[in-house]
């Protein structure tokens, strides 16, 4: 069947397809793209006409226009423009300006130089002890990136030795004929996360002429994201109060290695910058009944919506609207403060005494799961049940069996209670029959005595 798919933004009707649909089946829904202009844009993708299951004929979304991500470069200036022009053209190549970098030679670094830097990438340049160092450590320590490019020139100070996983080695050289490769990748990582699919990227072909090890680093310093072929440590991440560092043993050039002409070296490079700056992916909606602590800065951030917490913690009162329109309150001050999401629609988060202020809005869709008409097999839900319950450890079962057996016990209680009761029923029935007995004799042998 052909079916008309409509855009909206803020309500109103942007773009129309039409697409052929079929029949238990789906297909891909292209628009033209749009620029958005304002924080929590609220928008929905429906049909023209609902269907017999008129719930999920709409999907409901809250986009903002990305944040760029500053990426400060400090160049050694040992090689020009050569030493970080890999690195500074792969960021400055990425969709809708992501990155923002400038690059900066020589000089000590002071703590207002790092006003509104999200990464600082040492590419293969001294850091020199004291003020540097210190607004260095001072950036990490409170959420900064720090990502450390170790080529001949780099020299670290003894005051910044815990930002690092390990000791540096020296440079090691291989033989022409034995050059290195890139052996283990952690694809588990965020980093390395996007590769892991086939014909994903291949950094196998890569090779590697120098490079440094580290030393000295224990499980609890850090991990070890990626090795080379002689087991040697490739990259390593550690964490430093709220931020992260990642430390890179060669170089992003064409000197040390040849990684920055291999098609990975791009996709890698954003991984590594975005990681290193702790930005995650935006969630454009949310599942109905999920629910969120909009208090909870971290549990926020992790579901890309930090910035819907940092403009919270500016309001004095907050209160949540549901797509219904019932109002719940979110009380000032630290959390928790739980929003349950349970209706479909559009929840706007407000500060009722500011009208001019946009309210915060999050998108909640219903689970097309739920949509799945096909009867369930009985066998295989019972099985499930049965297989929690287990995996579990029965807790509940446990509970049960426990109410019974006090049941149990109670029974056996009041059942040694009847007996007793019954033997007493018996023993007062025998005790008025023989007394009966004892009196009539009395009374007889009186009576013979008279006579």
């Amino acid at each position: 069947d052909t079916v008309e798919v409509i855009l909206e933004l803020e309500g109103r009707e942007v773009q129309r397809q039409s697409v052929a649909l079929p029949a238990n089946g789906a297909t891909g829904v292209v628009f033209e793209p749009f620029n958005l202009s304002q924080d929590f844009t609220r928008g929905a993708v429906r049909f023209s006409e609902a269907d017999a299951l008129a719930p999920d004929d709409v999907r409901y979304f809250v986009v903002s226009p990305g944040r760029t991500i500053s990426v400060l470069v400090l160049d050694n200036g040992g090689r020009g423009a050569a030493s970080s022009l890999y690195l500074r053209g792969a960021l400055e190549i990425s969709e809708e300006n992501v990155f923002g970098v400038r690059v900066r030679t020589g000089g000590n670094l002071a703590s207002a130089d790092l006003d509104d830097v999200s990464v600082v990438v040492v590419n293969d340049r001294s850091v020199p002890a004291g003020n540097t160092a210190a607004a260095l450590r001072s950036f990490v320590e409170e959420g900064g990136g720090l990502l450390v490019v170790t080529g001949e020139r780099i020299r670290w100070p003894g005051e910044l030795a815990d930002l690092l996983p390990g000791g540096l080695t020296e440079p090691s050289d291989r033989s022409p004929s034995r050059v290195g490769r890139l052996g283990y990748l952690d694809y588990d990582h965020p980093v390395f996360e996007i590769f892991r699919g086939p014909r994903s990227g291949d950094f196998t072909g890569a090779r590697f002429f120098r490079s440094r090890d580290v030393q000295g680093m224990g499980p609890e310093d850090g991990s070890v994201l990626a090795r080379f072929d002689d087991g040697t440590v490739a990259l390593a991440e550690t964490r430093i109060g709220e931020g992260r560092v990642l430390l890179w043993t060669s170089t992003l050039d064409a000197f040390w290695n040849d990684l920055a002409q291999q098609p990975v070296f791009l996709p890698f490079i954003h991984q590594l910058v975005k990681y290193a700056s702790g930005r995650n992916e935006t969630v454009e909606a949310f599942t109905a009944g999920q629910v969120l602590d909009v208090s909870d800065a971290t549990a926020m951030a992790t579901a890309g919506l930090g910035e819907v917490t940092e403009a919270l913690a500016g309001l004095d009162e907050r209160v949540a609207f549901t797509p219904s329109g019932v109002a719940t309150a979110l009380p000032p001050g630290e959390g928790p403060h739980f929003l349950r999401l349970n209706e479909r629609g559009i929840y706007d988060i407000r500060n009722p005494g500011a009208s001019d202020m946009r309210p915060l809005s999050v998108a909640v869709n219903v689970d097309l799961a739920e949509a799945d008409l096909a009867p369930l097999d009985v066998e295989e839900v019972v099985a499930s049940i049965a297989s929690r319950a287990e995996d579990e450890g029965s807790p509940r079962l446990e509970s049960v069996s426990a109410s019974r057996l006090r049941l149990e016990d109670q029974e056996r209680r009041q059942s040694l209670w009847r007996f007793l009761l019954l033997v007493a029923f018996v023993f007062l029935g025998l005790e008025t029959v023989v007394s009966n007995r004892i009196s009539r004799a009395a009374v007889r042998r009186g009576s013979h005595a008279g006579a």
